[in-house]
C-alpha cells in the first residue's frame, strides 16, 4: 500500500468515527414539534422566510445563509404541498424536516474535521494533521451540536473552510485565496453574525505581513498604492457582494435593520453575565479557560496547552501555526469582552485551531527518538481512548436521558383526561401529545390567578435553577417544593449516570440541558385535602366555655367523645365544656352503608349537620365515624359552616404513615366499613405521600360495627373479626410481610381484644395495631392549652333520632364507664327525638 493510500484510509476511518459520534442521538426528542436542541432552525420559520421571500422586513436573531439552505431541503415538500401531497402540520413530516436539518449539521461536523486535517497539511506534518483532525473529533460541544439544526455548527464549517484559505495565503499570496478567504469568512458571518469577531486580527496580520514582505520587495511601496492593490479590492468587492446578496439588502434593507436591532439590543443586554469592570473581564478569562476544558476534557486540554507552549518556544518556525491563535484571541477581544457573556459553544473555533496544536504535540511526541518512546505511545493511546469515552458521553447522556423515562411514567400513569401545567420551555421537558395542557409562562406569578388549577405539573429542577433566587418565578417553584400550592411530587427522576467520564452537572453548565432531573406533581383531591387537614382552632381557644360535639352513623363515636372528657378533666383547657353526642345514624333497618348512591349518603350527612348546627350551636364537631369524615368535604354544610370540623380520617393517616416510616419495607391493612374502604381516602392519600400502593390493604368488614354495639366481646363479633382477618391476610401474602393493622372504624376499638385474639389464632402478629379514636382530639389538648383553669365543668347528653336498645347500652355503658362515667351515664339516660333531622327526602328508595 502507497503512502498515499495508507494516509487517505487513516483519514477516512477519522471522519467514519466523527460521522459516527455526530449522528448517534440525531433524533433527540423526536418525533417533536420542537425537539429538545435550543436554539434550532424550525421548519415553520424557514417557511416563513420562503413565504416573504426572505424580503419585505423579514429577520430572525440569526443571519439568512443557513435558512437559506434548509429552504432547500424543504423545497421538494413544498412543492408535493401544492399538489395537496403533504401537509405540514403532521407531526411526522415535521419531525422528518427537523432531522433533516440536523443531517445536514452532522454533515458539515464531518467536514470540519477534515478541514482540520487540510490545514495541517499546510503547516505540519502527516501523522501530526491527522492527530488534530482526532483531537477535534472529540470535542463535546462540536459531537453535541453536530446534531442540531441551529447555526453554531453551521458557522464553524465555513469558519474552518476560512482557515485553510488563509494558511494558503500565508504559503503562497495568491489573489484566488485571498478572494475565497473573504468569501468564506463572510459566509461564516453570514450563518451566525458573532463570527465577525473572529477575523479582525488575522486580516490585520494579513496586511502587515504583506506589507512588510512587499515592502522588502519593493522599498519604494507607498500606503495608497498597497491599499489599493487589486487583490485587496478584489477580495474586498467579494466579500461585499456575498454579504449584500446573502443579506438581501436591495429588497430586504428593513428587516437587515431590524436583525441588527434585535442582536445588539435586548438580546445582548439580557444575556450579560458580568460587569463592564477589571473584575469582570477576569472573570470572563477564567470562565473561557475552564469552557476550553470543558469540551476538550482534561487530557487534551494539557495536551493543546503544551503544544502552544512548545510552538511559543520555537515561535520563529512555527509562525503560521501560532498566528492561527489571533482568531480566538480576536474573538475574545472584540465579541466576548463586548457582550460580557460566554458559553462553552462560542469556544468552538478556540477548540479547532487547539486541535492542530495538540496534533503537532502529539506528533512530536509520538516520533521521539526516545528510550521511553514505547510508554509514550501507550500514554498517547490511552489519552485518545479516554477522549473518545469522554466525547461519547454525550451520546449517552442523550440515549438515555431522563424525559424518554417520564414519558413512559406519563402515559402510563396520568389518565388522558387530565390537564398538565407546563412549568418548563417545550425544549426543555418532556412532550406530552394528546393531553390538555396549561401554558405556565415565565415569571409563573401568575399562576394564583389561573382559571383552574391542572391536574398535574411537569417541571425540571435544571429549568428552575435559570431564574434569579429573587425573581416571582423561583417563589413559584420552591413554594411547589414545599408543597403550599397543595401540589404533591409524585415522579422525581434522573437517569443515573454517574459512571460516565463527562460529568452530566458539567453538561447542564457549560453546553444546556441534558438528562434533567424531571419533577412531576400532582394536584391533591380537595376531598382529600379538606379531610385531612385540621382547621384553624385560634378562635376557638379565646373562649371560656364551649360546646363541642361528636356525630357519628352509629356508637363508635362515644369512645372518641370519652376520651375527651377525660383528657378534659385532666387538662381544663376550658372552664366548662359541654358535651354532645349526636348520632346521625337515621334508621335502624339500614345505616349510610346500605344506601346506594354516594351523594344519598352526602345530603344525608349534610341535613344531619345543618340540624346539629341549628339545634345545638357547638363551637367545634368532631366526627368520629371514617364514613362520614371522608363524606364530609363534599357535604353543601362543609362549604357554608364557620365552625370548625374536625375528621377521623386525619388522625388515622397520620398514624399509618409513622408506622410505616417506622419499619421501612413494612405494610398495612386498613380495616373498615364498606364505605371507608370503598372511598379508599386512607390508601389515596398514602399514596399521594409516596408510599406504595402494593403495602397497603384494604379489607372491608360488612356489619361488624353492628354486632360490637350489641356485644363488643361477643362470640359472634369474634367470629367476624376472624374472619375479616382471615381475609386480609391471604391478600397480603403467605408468609406475611412485617406489617401493621389499622383500625379505620371507631367502633372496632371497643373489641381490641378480639382483633388481637384473631390474630394470634392466625399466627400473624401484627407489629403493632393502629387506633386513632384518642389521636384524633390531640389537637384539643396542645400543651400551651393545658391548665388554663383550676378545673372544667363537664356536662355530657347523648341524642339519637333512632332507638338505642337496652342491650347496646348495658354492653357499651361498661366499656365507657372505665373511661368517662358522664358518657356512660349520658348514654344510659340518652334523649330520642324521631324529627332529628330530615333525611327520607333525599334518599329514592326510602329505607
Amino acid at each position: 500500500m502507497s503512502r498515499v493510500t495508507h494516509s487517505r484510509s487513516r483519514i477516512l476511518l477519522i471522519l467514519l468515527l466523527s460521522l459516527t459520534l455526530n449522528s448517534v442521538g440525531v433524533w433527540f426528542g423526536l418525533p417533536s414539534y420542537e425537539g429538545w436542541f435550543s436554539d434550532e432552525m424550525l421548519p415553520p420559520d424557514v417557511r416563513r422566510g420562503i413565504d416573504h421571500g426572505f424580503a419585505h422586513g423579514w429577520h430572525y436573531k440569526y443571519p439568512p445563509l443557513h435558512y437559506y439552505l434548509l429552504a432547500v431541503i424543504q423545497a421538494p415538500f413544498l412543492v408535493a404541498a401544492k399538489f395537496q401531497e403533504v401537509n405540514f402540520d403532521d407531526l411526522i413530516l415535521h419531525s422528518v424536516l427537523i432531522l433533516l436539518g440536523r443531517l445536514l449539521s452532522v454533515i458539515m461536523g464531518v467536514c470540519i474535521v477534515f478541514f482540520v486535517y487540510k490545514c495541517g497539511r499546510e503547516i505540519l506534518n502527516e501523522r501530526s494533521s491527522l492527530l488534530a483532525a482526532l483531537t477535534t473529533a472529540f470535542i463535546v460541544p462540536l459531537v453535541k451540536l453536530s446534531k442540531a439544526a441551529n447555526p453554531d455548527v453551521p458557522y464553524l464549517f465555513w469558519f474552518a473552510f476560512s482557515l485553510y484559505f488563509y494558511l494558503r495565503i500565508l504559503k503562497t499570496r495568491q489573489r484566488r485565496y485571498y478572494i475565497l478567504f473573504a468569501l468564506t469568512a463572510v459566509l461564516s458571518v453570514c450563518t451566525k453574525d458573532k463570527a465577525y469577531g473572529l477575523y479582525i486580527l488575522p486580516v490585520v496580520f494579513i496586511l502587515f505581513r504583506d506589507w512588510t514582505l512587499r515592502k522588502k520587495e519593493s522599498p519604494r511601496l507607498t500606503l495608497i498604492r498597497f491599499i489599493t492593490d487589486p487583490t485587496y479590492l478584489y477580495a474586498g468587492a467579494v466579500a461585499l457582494a456575498a454579504f449584500s446578496l446573502i443579506h438581501n439588502l436591495a429588497f430586504n434593507m428593513h428587516g437587515f435593520r431590524l436583525h441588527l436591532k434585535a442582536i445588539t439590543g435586548s438580546l445582548v443586554k439580557d444575556a450579560q453575565l458580568f460587569p463592564h469592570t477589571l473584575a469582570g473581564h477576569v472573570h470572563m478569562l477564567g470562565r473561557a479557560v475552564d469552557q476550553i476544558r470543558f469540551s476538550l476534557g482534561w487530557p487534551l486540554f494539557a495536551v493543546c496547552v503544551a503544544g502552544l507552549a512548545a510552538a511559543l518556544v520555537a515561535r520563529r518556525r512555527n509562525i503560521p501555526l501560532l498566528s492561527l491563535f489571533l482568531f480566538p484571541l480576536s474573538f475574545e477581544i472584540f465579541l466576548i469582552h463586548v457582550v460580557m457573556y460566554n458559553y462553552a459553544r462560542f469556544y468552538l473555533p478556540a477548540c479547532v485551531i487547539l486541535s492542530l496544536f495538540g496534533g503537532a504535540f502529539l506528533g512530536m511526541a509520538w516520533d521521539a527518538r526516545h528510550r521511553l518512546n514505547k510508554l509514550i505511545r501507550v500514554v498517547l493511546i490511552g489519552i485518545f481512548a479516554y477522549s473518545f469515552l469522554y466525547a461519547s458521553s454525550i451520546d449517552v447522556l442523550m440515549l438515555m436521558d431522563s424525559r424518554y423515562a417520564a414519558e413512559k411514567w406519563i402515559r402510563k400513569n396520568i389518565p388522558p383526561s387530565a390537564t398538565l401545567g407546563i412549568g418548563v420551555w417545550g425544549v426543555y421537558g418532556p412532550r406530552f401529545f394528546g393531553f390538555r395542557y396549561i401554558k405556565m409562562e415565565s415569571p409563573f406569578t401568575d399562576f394564583d390567578r389561573l382559571p383552574s388549577r391542572p391536574d398535574y405539573i411537569i417541571l425540571t429542577k435544571e429549568f428552575t435553577q435559570r431564574y434569579l433566587p429573587d425573581s416571582g418565578a423561583t417563589e413559584i417553584f420552591r413554594r411547589f417544593y414545599v408543597q403550599e400550592q397543595k401540589y404533591k411530587i409524585v415522579y422525581r427522576y434522573k437517569t443515573p449516570l454517574d459512571w460516565l467520564p463527562l460529568s452530566n452537572r458539567e453538561v447542564q453548565e457549560q453546553i444546556n440541558v441534558i438528562n434533567p432531573e424531571v419533577l412531576i406533581l400532582k394536584k391533591r383531591d380537595a376531598h382529600l385535602l379538606k379531610a385531612s387537614v385540621p382547621p384553624n382552632l385560634a378562635e376557638f381557644f379565646q373562649k371560656e366555655k364551649v360546646t363541642i360535639a361528636v356525630t357519628d352513623s352509629g356508637l363508635g363515636g362515644l369512645s372518641v367523645m370519652a376520651e375527651a372528657v377525660r383528657r378534659m378533666k385532666e387538662d381544663r383547657v376550658f372552664k366548662g365544656a359541654d358535651y354532645v353526642f349526636f348520632n346521625a345514624l337515621f334508621s335502624l333497618e339500614g345505616g349510610y352503608n346500605s344506601l346506594k348512591t354516594r351523594r344519598e349518603k352526602i345530603d344525608v350527612f349534610s341535613s344531619a349537620l345543618e340540624n346539629l348546627e341549628k339545634k345545638y350551636r357547638p363551637d367545634l364537631i368532631l366526627i368520629g365515624c371514617n364514613t362520614l369524615s371522608v363524606l364530609y368535604p363534599d357535604t353543601p354544610f362543609s362549604r357554608k359552616t364557620k365552625i370548625p370540623v374536625i375528621g377521623i380520617v386525619g388522625a388515622g393517616l397520620e398514624m399509618i404513615a409513622e408506622s410505616l416510616r417506622a419499619k421501612p419495607g413494612s405494610s398495612v391493612i386498613i380495616f373498615g366499613t364498606p364505605t371507608t374502604v370503598s372511598e379508599a381516602t386512607h390508601k389515596k392519600m398514602l399514596i399521594n405521600q409516596g408510599f406504595p400502593e402494593e403495602r397497603i390493604v384494604l379489607e372491608s368488614c360488612p356489619e361488624l360495627e353492628n354486632y360490637i354495639e350489641r356485644d363488643c366481646a361477643g362470640e359472634e363479633t369474634g367470629m367476624l373479626i376472624s374472619a375479616a382477618v382471615d381475609e386480609a391476610l391471604q391478600k397480603i401474602g403467605s408468609p406475611p410481610p412485617p406489617f401493621y393493622a389499622s383500625l379505620n372504624c371507631t367502633h372496632y376499638g371497643y373489641s381490641l381484644p378480639l382483633w388481637e385474639k384473631a390474630f394470634e389464632e392466625a399466627g400473624a402478629k401484627p407489629l403493632a395495631i393502629v387506633n386513632p379514636n384518642s389521636r384524633m382530639i390531640d389537637p384539643l389538648f396542645k400543651p400551651e392549652h393545658r391548665g388554663r383553669f383550676k378545673e372544667t365543668a363537664i356536662s355530657a347528653r347523648v341524642v339519637s333520632m333512632v332507638e338505642i336498645g337496652p342491650e347496646k347500652r348495658l354492653g357499651l355503658g361498661k366499656w365507657l364507664k372505665g373511661i368517662s362515667p358522664e358518657v356512660a351515664a349520658a348514654l344510659r339516660s340518652y334523649g330520642l327525638n324521631p324529627s332529628l333531622f330530615e333525611w327520607q327526602k333525599f334518599v329514592r328508595s326510602g329505607t
